[in-house]
């Protein structure tokens, strides 16, 4: 069996979830498990954004990604997606439009930074 490339290709086993929509079953438990909640207007504008910024890229090669982006229950399980977000427009566009749309994606973070010093509080 071949390596998985990125992360997102290590947990693409399907499972279904409570829409009907098929979600990654490896990113569902782990972002069940270090999600937090947020505001639903923050959060459904973060996701809006995170989903928009994959929007001039090949549907076929973002369409689990986006499902995961719009499945995603909290600002933390964004934050934790930005890496696959990175590497996805990176592979289609550039290291540097990809730097410079996950910079724009981080406004949503920036006064959520936690003791630990990284990942929203």
């Amino acid at each position: 069996m071949a390596r998985p490339s990125s992360p997102l290709e290590a947990l693409t086993e399907p499972a279904p979830a409570s829409d009907g929509a098929a979600v990654p079953s490896g990113w569902r438990r782990w972002l069940q498990r270090h999600g937090r909640a947020a505001s639903p207007s923050g959060l459904a504008l973060a996701r809006r954004e995170f989903v928009a910024s994959l929007g001039d890229l090949p549907l076929v090669d973002v369409q689990a990604l986006r499902r995961l982006l719009e499945a995603a229950g909290s600002l933390r399980e964004l934050w934790y997606l930005r890496p696959e977000v990175f590497r996805t427009i990176a592979l289609h566009r550039s290291e540097g439009e990809a730097q410079r749309r996950v910079h724009a994606l981080d406004r949503h973070f920036a006064r959520r930074f936690g003791p630990s010093g990284f990942g929203p509080a």
